[in-house]
């Protein structure tokens, strides 16, 4: 039964994974935000909190709620605590173990205990019931285990007896393990399935099934089967189609038509080739290549027109059969994938609006939701006429056709458009205010033909009952066009036709939003009033209980808004009521009317922050001591920070947020520590004398605050991290609902702000005590703190960039210089620590040069021998100048004479080299005697010559 619905299931699936995504990066820029709440709201704003919830398309059975589009892009856990917290109490323990109960009653059909087997088997069919976002791969697979089995054990009524009945619930159980293993192999099905032990088991348990009369159809059956998990389609067909012939009174008839349909479903063209059939677009509305159009004939061919009549007399045989339900979700991909398309729809809307069947209802949303919303005039014309006669399918279409349409279409501000240049930025302005301008036009038609198609609906139906839910649909459209008093009184029209159940809850709803937009607030906050207490726990109650909150809201009725936001544990809400928006007053007042919340702890350390900034010491002394701390575990006091360590700040919330809050026994305690330092520093300045004490005293105080940590007046456990990115966000944007929001918003910034609680403090030293040297120092201190905070974070640098400041003047550098002309600024602004006036641990100022000794008259002594000294002086001058002189002459007359003294040196060397180079030339000569004789023989030198002679002196003594 698996195959060709995993398909189809794959496709399905991932489509929700899409639409998640979708919703996912569209909330991108809401990262830290949530549907579970008004101002913080990631999916809806405005109108959109009086449209009433879409359809869902799955069920999570860990919460036991529906799943809608705008939930695919959030967890479970997103869900208010509230209602996790009854659905667990409620739930059945037994909806979390549907593995362990297949488990049991596997064990319990070995051991032959068939009677506890049974009660197992349709228990586990009962808590899998419902398709599940976190739904098992194998869970379907075993669901039709588990039918199949059921079907055996009728046989025991009959008379079979236990061996039997086990052998083929054993063969059964065998097949749905090889089943599971391939799946587990991934598209890579084994090409041969004798190979698995599993399959192999079934096989031989087949081959030997005990003869039973009662379960001959059975083990046919099963033989079907196995084919058809062995990927032999046309065997498998063959084997249903006898089954269905031989047994047309089994149990079994009934899922064997059902597979012979689906098996001659896979052999058509259209049942794997989108777009059959399609004349202009695809089916998400996008124009395709005419080339690439498959003709209609070729799509319905024999296999398709053939698997349309089977499904179509499986649902004539079988009206309230178990597969009737599925034989129509494949009637519709046959017509859609045949380019049938208002036939699709049709069929998809009347499994819509099924009365009974949930599952069947998801699957056609998911469906719906797939194949989209976009269709021409003559499609959705062929539909309403081919619904017009089921009341069930007409009441869906409208629904989820008004919803569909019912967008606030709005386009990009223009800093949407910063990427481009100066013309491209308008040229794609003005597409995207066309590209809106059409959709508005779209959705008004859509709505208006929808209001048309159920006023029709009205009288085609005249039963109280169905007439007043197509009043109720007709309410729906006229409210999103606007139409708010034609809402009103058809919604008041349904409610007196008597109507019931999610119908009367959603007439309510419809009700009180037009009362509300009509500005009858009283009315609408009735009307909400009464839809909770009707619908305690409807699936409306939390958008009615939003509403609510919204009307009071506009009624200034801050108190019971908050009481639905603590019930809802719309968190941030919570704590931007808390924190913000109501006064310190009236918040006193309602903690001590709600004692009996969860959440009084929280409201009580809210007030005590609230009393703190407000500088009233022992109000806030005493409620924070009577807040509910926790330690926590212990965390690293010191990390390292470049080269420094520092300290992490008592208030910073760093506790696991997948726990429950609870408030830190270190923050109260840090709380307390403030107090004590405030109210001391603000003793001293009482006590100061005079106005140089005073000022220094009031310029401490107002230190304290500037040197302190962002933190110090922080709600940890209220905005969880995340106060500064909520509130920036929301500032000046379309969430804030109050005439004054955006002025809350910046007073409550101001007595957060540590560096903006210093400001007033700084001026107010330099009006009273301008004259003091205190008042300079405060003044230029309040510049840089002007400096530090004009850049903090996004929102002041819009505060200061539209002109605003904090304290009764924006205080500049050059105003420090026209004020205190002759005043020294310090030498650093980034770093700049007041209390002790030092920059970055060092001097605040730099060092001024060292003064000149001053200069004193010269006694006659000192001018004497000054004057002695300077005439010492100049003869030590003359004389050693003259001394030189004589020196550089003499030194010039030996250095010429040294010269000449080389050079006669040298002559004399180079005149005996000379002499000597002749002798020895002569000496060669006397070697070849024999050859020189004649001319020169007379110029020969004696053979023999002394040797006491020298031969030079020879030479000379010759020459002589």
């Amino acid at each position: 039964l698996a195959f060709a619905k995993a398909q189809r299931s794959s496709i399905v699936a991932g489509v929700v994974v899409m639409l998640a995504g979708t919703v996912t990066a569209m909330a991108c820029f809401w990262s830290l935000y949530t549907d579970h709440s008004v101002r913080f709201n990631s999916f809806r704003s405005g109108r959109a909190f009086y449209r009433l919830p879409p359809l869902p398309i799955m069920y999570d059975s860990k919460t036991g709620r529906e799943i809608t589009v705008n939930d695919a892009g959030e967890s479970a856990d997103s869900e208010p605590e509230w209602e996790a917290e009854r659905k667990a109490k409620t739930a059945d323990p037994l909806t979390e173990s549907s593995s362990e109960i297949w488990e049991q009653a596997r064990i319990a059909i070995q051991q032959e205990n068939l009677s506890k087997a049974q009660p197992l088997l349709q228990r586990f069919l009962a808590v899998t019931s419902q398709p599940t976002i976190e739904e098992d791969t194998d869970q379907q697979q075993r669901r039709n285990a588990a039918y199949d089995m059921l079907d055996a054990l009728t046989a025991r009524q009959q008379g079979s007896k236990t061996k039997s009945v086990q052998a083929y619930l054993l063969a059964r159980a065998a097949l749905d393990e090889a089943v599971l293993d391939f799946e587990a192999a991934g598209a890579n099905f084994p090409g041969n399935p004798e190979e698995n032990e599993h399959w192999k088991q079934a096989q031989n348990l087949l081959n030997e099934a005990i003869a039973d009369r009662n379960l001959q159809d059975n083990w046919s059956y099963l033989q079907g089967a196995l084919f058809f998990h062995a990927r032999l389609q046309d065997s498998a067909r063959k084997a249903f189609q006898q089954h269905a012939a031989k047994y047309p009174r089994s149990e079994k008839s009934e899922a064997a038509m059902y597979m012979v349909a689906k098996l001659t479903m896979v052999f058509s063209h259209s049942f794997e080739n989108i777009g059959c059939g399609v004349m202009d677009t695809d089916d998400w509305g996008n124009a395709i290549d005419p080339a690439k159009i498959v003709p209609t004939e070729k799509c319905q061919d024999s296999s398709w027109q053939l698997a349309v009549k089977e499904f179509q007399e499986l649902m004539r045989k079988y009206p309230n059969g178990r597969y009737f339900n599925n034989a129509r979700g494949w009637l519709a991909y046959l017509y859609r994938r045949g380019g049938e398309r208002a036939r699709a729809l049709a069929e998809y809307y009347r499994l819509l609006g099924h009365p009974t069947d949930w599952g069947a209802r998801l699957e056609a949303k998911k469906s719906l939701q797939i194949i989209g919303h976009n269709y021409d005039d003559a499609t959705l014309d062929q539909v309403e006429a081919l619904i017009a006669n089921d009341a069930n399918a007409a009441l869906a279409y409208a629904y989820h056709r008004i919803y569909n349409h019912a967008v606030d279409y709005t386009y990009q501000e223009a800093s949407g458009w910063n990427h481009y240049d100066e013309n491209e930025r308008w040229q794609k302005k003005q597409e995207e205010e066309k590209r809106v301008a059409e959709a508005h036009k779209t959705g008004q038609h859509e709505l208006g033909r929808v209001a048309r198609f159920a006023t029709a609906m009205m009288k085609r139906h005249p039963q109280a009952r169905v007439s007043g839910a197509f009043v109720l649909r007709v309410a729906q459209a006229q409210f999103e066009l606007r139409n708010y008093a034609e809402a009103l009184g058809l919604a008041r029209k349904a409610l007196a036709i008597g109507i019931e159940g999610d119908l009367r809850a959603q007439a309510l709803w419809v009700k009180g939003s037009a009362e509300h937009q009509r500005k009858d607030l009283h009315a609408a906050r009735g009307t909400f009033n009464q839809l909770i207490a009707a619908f305690p726990k409807a699936n409306l109650t939390e958008g009615a209980r939003r509403l609510l909150a919204i009307t009071a809201e506009d009624q200034g009725d801050f108190e019971t808004a908050l009481e639905q936001y603590l019930a809802l544990h719309y968190n941030y809400d919570v704590a931007y009521f808390m924190d913000v928006l109501l006064s310190t007053e009236r918040l006193a007042k309602f903690v001590a009317r709600h004692k009996h919340v969860a959440q009084y702890n929280e409201l009580v350390y809210a007030l005590g922050i609230r009393y703190l900034r407000d500088n009233r010491w022992n109000d806030a002394r005493a409620t924070l001591q009577q807040v509910q701390t926790n330690p926590g575990p212990r965390s690293e006091d010191w990390q390292l920070s470049g080269n420094e360590s520092r300290r992490n700040f008592e208030k910073y919330p760093d506790w696991d947020w997948n726990e429950k809050p609870y408030i830190k026994t270190s923050w109260v305690r840090q709380d307390l520590k403030t107090i004590e330092v405030l109210e001391r520093l603000e003793q001293a300045v009482d006590a100061a004398q005079g106005d140089e004490a005073k000022a220094e005293a009031m310029y401490q105080l107002a230190s304290y605050q500037f040197d302190a940590n962002a933190l110090l007046f922080y709600n940890p456990v209220a905005w969880r991290g995340q106060r500064y990115w909520l509130l920036s966000d929301l500032d000046g944007s379309d969430l804030t609902r109050l005439p004054n929001e955006s002025q809350m918003i910046f007073n409550y910034s101001q007595s957060h702000e540590t560096l903006a609680r210093a400001i007033p403090l700084y001026l107010e030293v330099v009006t009273r005590f301008p004259h003091t040297k205190t008042a300079k120092d405060a003044l230029y201190t309040a510049a840089v703190a002007h400096q530090h905070l004009s850049n903090l974070n996004p929102y002041w640098r819009g505060v200061y960039g539209q002109g605003l400041f904090v304290g009764s003047q924006l205080v500049t550098y050059a105003d420090v210089k026209r004020a205190y002309s002759n005043y020294q600024l310090p030498r650093g602004t980034n770093g700049w620590e007041a209390s002790t006036r030092t920059v970055n641990g060092g001097p605040g100022w730099t060092p001024p040069p060292p003064k000149p000794k001053p200069v004193t008259k010269p006694t006659r002594v000192q001018r004497l021998k000054r004057f002695l000294k300077h005439v010492v002086a100049d003869l030590h001058t003359n004389l050693q100048r003259k001394a030189d002189a004589v020196e550089k002459r003499y030194t010039t007359i030996v250095e010429r004479c040294l010269a000449v003294i080389l050079w006669i040196l040298g002559g004399l060397g180079v005149w005996y080299g000379a002499v000597l180079g002749l002798h020895f030339w002569k000496q060669r000569l006397a070697v070849h005697e024999p050859e020189l004789t004649g001319l020169f023989a007379s110029d020969l030198p004696p053979k023999n010559l002394p040797d006491s002679e020298s031969r030079v002196e020879r030479v000379i003594g010759n020459d002589s």
